[in-house]
């Protein structure tokens, strides 16, 4: 039976056929097939003359609520009866879309007999919801994390991960990822390891890569330390791209909105250094310095009517803002101040 034919049987909506084709289906026991006939005859009457009697109607009815109720004697289902007897009451006078309204209230006190019955025909199955857990970090932290399997990974500033609760038990171990995180994956030949953002898919066995993300939709980075790894843009439909096979210092980039994937070689430090607290900068300009170092240390920049043009190159070992202000501010020449979370460029 067709969930949308049974859709329309509910709203009112289906043809004479569809709903003999419903009220078949429910009622498909060799006792009820006459009664199943009275209907469909009664409804082509409705058909030809816009309404049937509702003297016809009623007998009707009445059968219907008597092979509901046989051997089902439940208060709830009488009561069921009556309301449905009222609403078929005021509705007597009505156009052939009467039928219509008596196969869903026909339907509705079947749905109930199965409810209250001792002989169900079929067991429901409890739909289970797979279990997920989630970690993130806020601007200005970073989090390292051990999955079940042994694969660790280093999530950066701003960033969210999240994976099944049981998922050392599944035959692909799947995590999802918003942001940028290094990946050093426990190997398991059978157990693939796949990795999704966005639209886009890294698959492994068992490799150290990095993936940078915080705008899955525009740019997507993989880049391989180690082993290799298999990226696909998946996009809107079943074949996506063709999957892109990297080594080693190779890197992709994924452009989702031009279903294009390009592969090169990376600089480690540039890319990956990150994990090591290594905050490297190479000919950025002031606005790459100011969001690289709000995302860094979870700060916000003021800028008072200063226009900075020139860039800056340098790389800092896990030291603090004031540290790496104090050389940002001597080579681009501005002053500065920190005002607990806020930085106020003069």
């Amino acid at each position: 039976m067709k969930q949308d034919v049974i859709d329309k049987f509910h709203r009112g909506h289906c043809t004479q056929e569809e709903c003999m084709e419903v009220l078949t289906w429910y009622m498909s026991k060799d006792s009820n097939k006459q009664l199943a006939e009275e209907i469909g005859i009664l409804w082509e009457d409705g058909e030809a003359n816009h309404v049937a009697s509702f003297e016809q109607k009623d007998d009707i009815f009445n059968k219907l609520s008597d092979i509901i109720i046989k051997d089902t004697p439940s208060r709830q289902i009488l009561e069921e009866r009556a309301e449905t007897q009222r609403y078929l009451e005021k509705r007597k006078h009505r156009t052939k879309l009467y039928w219509t309204a008596i196969a869903a209230a026909v339907l509705l006190a079947i749905v109930s007999t199965f409810v209250f019955t001792q002989e169900p025909t079929v067991e429901p199955v409890a739909v289970v919801r797979p279990q997920y857990i989630s970690k993130s970090t806020p601007k200005g932290s970073k989090l390292n994390i051990k999955l079940g399997d042994g694969s660790m990974v280093k999530l950066n500033s701003d960033s969210r991960i999240w994976f099944q609760s049981d998922f050392n038990n599944l035959d692909v171990r799947e995590v999802y990822l918003e942001g940028e995180a290094f990946f050093d994956v426990a190997k398991n030949p059978n157990k693939p390891f796949k990795v999704y953002t966005g639209q886009v898919e890294t698959r492994v066995l068992g490799t150290s890569f990095n993936i940078k993300a915080y705008s899955p939709g525009q740019m997507v980075n993989v880049a391989v330390v180690t082993g290799n790894v298999q990226v696909t843009d998946k996009g809107n439909d079943s074949t996506g791209t063709q999957p892109m096979d990297l080594l080693p210092n190779e890197q992709a980039i994924v452009r989702p909105m031009e279903r294009n994937i390009q592969k090169s070689n990376f600089d480690y430090i540039e890319v990956v250094a990150w994990k090591d607290d290594l905050l490297h900068f190479k000919n950025a300009s002031f606005e790459q310095v100011k969001d690289r170092l709000e995302m860094w240390y979870g700060v916000k920049f003021v800028l008072q009517n200063k226009k900075i043009e020139k860039g800056f190159s340098g790389t800092y070992d896990d030291k603090s803002l004031e540290h790496v202000l104090d050389g940002v501010s001597y080579v681009l020449n501005f002053d500065y101040e920190i005002n607990g979370k806020v930085v106020i460029i003069k």
